[in-house]
């Protein structure tokens, strides 16, 4: 098995490209970045951006780990990569014959609804509000897959909704002397352990199940929980402050 990455240098995807460099299933790890992959015998590195990827890129490819992504900066670059990006690296994939596409997508599509369920499900509404754009787009990329597997029903589509991650490199850093949170508004908190994320996506690229699963730890805690359990000291910022 050929498996191809995105966002191969990412603080996921340089464990998840680790982890398949070992998995003896799998032949050979075609990491794409536009900085320096995991280096490894069976890792060839592809220096490329999402936007100009080719068919020809992806040659041999039977699955595509999509997770490449811009999480910060201004929203018409991050709708240009996120979504643009997607759109053409999805082509790619299909254009090289791949047979599964497993994308990182985010628990933050559900958005924060006062009214959102809880526990939220698969089957939840995908609703992010205004001005936030990373989740936005992380919608509209979920809409392009539903296309993609409508018209290519052959093709295993994997939908990863993970909950904020944790761990040595991990975009979250729980760490510091002060926990901030909002007064009057104490909602339940979940977080996922990278290496269990990692596993996650691995599981994905060998199953043959196909849909949408959210990912995180069973026992979520209350945001006025996480400062004591970092021994940290809780702010609480009146709403006015925020808004």
């Amino acid at each position: 098995m050929r498996v191809a990455v995105t966002g191969a240098a990412g603080c996921l995807g340089r464990p998840i490209v680790e982890a398949l460099a070992r998995d003896e299933r799998v032949d050979s790890v075609l990491a794409i970045d536009l900085r320096p992959p995991p280096a490894a015998a069976s890792v060839e590195p592809l220096r490329r951006d999402v936007r100009e990827l080719r068919p020809g890129d992806l040659a041999g490819s039977d699955v595509l780990v999509h997770l490449a992504a811009r999480v910060l900066g201004r929203g018409r670059d991050a709708w240009s990569v996120n979504v643009h990006g997607s759109r053409n690296a999805f082509e790619a994939a299909l254009g090289a014959g791949a047979r599964a596409i497993v994308h990182a997508s985010s628990a933050a599509a559900y958005g924060s609804a006062p009214d959102n369920a809880v526990p939220l499900t698969e089957d939840s509404p995908l609703r992010p509000e205004p001005p936030f754009y990373y989740p936005q787009t992380k919608v509209e990329v979920e809409r392009l897959l539903d296309e993609l597997e409508s018209r290519e029903p052959e093709v295993r589509v994997v939908r990863m909704r993970p909950v904020s991650t944790l761990g040595p490199g991990a975009p979250v850093m729980l760490g510091g002397r002060v926990w901030l949170s909002l007064s009057g508004f104490d909602p339940p908190i979940q977080f996922v352990w990278l290496e269990d994320l990692v596993d996650a996506f691995v599981r994905a690229v060998h199953a043959r199940a196909s849909g949408a699963f959210n990912v995180g730890a069973p026992d979520p805690v209350r945001v006025s929980e996480v400062g004591p359990l970092l021994r940290a000291r809780a702010v609480r910022l009146p709403r006015r402050v925020v808004r």
